[in-house]
């Protein structure tokens, strides 16, 4: 009987072994199979946000050379022509462009016109001192004509462009810059 015992034990903590081995092997296995499971799709998101937010500020600068090389706003930077504003900065402009921001400065960097669009309301405001503020400090600390990127604000990141006002030929010399900004928010797909 003594040694039935200790063959039935043995077979007991083989078998017990085993079971664990094979229990913690698969836990490894499969913990480190979510990890890169995880891992890959955390990569996955960050990269198509990364793709959504460059492809945003590729389709506002294109929207913003095209209104900051234009006769029409290079005039008006220099005129301050208020048919300038009633037939091209209407609230359908904002909701065409997806635009949340649009903002005029003269070459010494004072306000010609600037609104920011509230959705909500369909109605665009004057722009608060402090966001000017903000935006002059981000431009004032590049060394470019154009600026393209992500400023953030107290309401929240917002995707900014700056371009030179220019003729429509693209020649200068540039009477200003052409200021456009979208926010990043659930509405940016």
């Amino acid at each position: 009987m003594k040694l039935l015992t200790h063959v039935v034990l043995v077979m007991i903590l083989v078998a017990s072994a085993l079971i664990g081995g094979v229990f913690f092997a698969s836990d490894y296995l499969l913990i480190q199979n979510l990890k890169n499971t995880e891992y890959n799709a955390v990569t996955e998101s960050c990269n198509l946000v990364n793709h959504t937010i460059q492809r945003e500020i590729d389709t506002l600068g294109v929207t913003g050379r095209d209104w900051a090389m234009w006769d029409d706003t290079y005039f008006f930077v220099q005129n301050r022509d208020q048919a300038y504003i009633d037939s091209n900065l209407v609230n359908e402009t904002y909701i065409n462009a997806g635009l949340d921001c649009f903002l005029i400065l003269n070459s010494t960097g004072m306000p010609v016109y600037g609104r920011i669009f509230d959705h909500e309301n369909q109605t665009a405001v004057q722009i608060p001192e402090s966001f000017l503020t903000r935006i002059e400090e981000s431009l004032a600390a590049q060394r470019s004509d154009t600026v393209e990127g992500i400023i953030v604000f107290p309401e929240g990141p917002m995707i900014v462009v700056a371009e030179p006002v220019l003729r429509s030929t693209g020649e200068g010399p540039s009477v200003g810059t052409l200021i456009m900004g979208r926010y990043i928010d659930d509405d940016l797909r």
